[in-house]
């Protein structure tokens, strides 16, 4: 039996990575304590600390704001911190 050919399509590295990047805000440095609220700063600290948190567990608006903030990222059926939001969360 011979495998059918692979069908890529090509994408130039900046529209790879915008569509990537669609939705986050833009900025040009990590996010600090100073641009969270303290619920948003708590929660995130929290995630942190568990590496993962279901999705319920976060008032929807919250956890849309972490992740176009770029802190945290769907991950399984739940949300996981990026590594921006491990550096912001020490803060």
């Amino acid at each position: 039996m011979v495998a059918a050919p692979a069908i890529f399509k090509a994408f130039t590295c900046n529209h790879a990575y915008t569509c990537a990047n669609q939705g986050r805000r833009n900025l040009d440095r990590i996010p600090n304590a100073s641009d969270l609220t303290h619920d948003e700063m708590t929660s995130l600290r929290l995630i942190v600390l568990r590496s993962f948190m279901s999705k319920g567990s976060l008032p929807a608006e919250r956890r849309a704001r972490l992740i176009a903030l770029g802190l945290i990222q769907d991950a399984m059926g739940g949300v996981a911190p990026t590594p921006a939001g491990r550096i912001a969360a020490r803060g």
